[in-house]
């Protein structure tokens, strides 16, 4: 279970330094200056990841600690 906690670490390193990009930053990828309603819409997406992100983890953690019978 130490892999699961460094991973569970890194994907919240993932969120925190992506949020922190797209919360410093000047413009987006296309070069249109960021106003609050893009970092907004940016933040929407990155939430959206960030969810799915634990779904995922929370059905692998669940199957993870079933013991198996071998």
């Amino acid at each position: 279970m130490k892999i699961w906690r460094i991973a569970n670490v890194l994907w919240v390193l993932f969120f925190v330094v992506n949020a922190a990009i797209i919360w410093f930053r000047e413009t987006d990828g296309s070069g249109v200056t960021n106003s609050t309603t893009n970092r907004t819409a940016s933040f929407i997406v990155l939430g959206i990841f960030a969810i799915l992100v634990v779904v995922i983890q929370s059905i692998w953690y669940r199957f993870a600690k079933i013991p198996s019978n071998r």
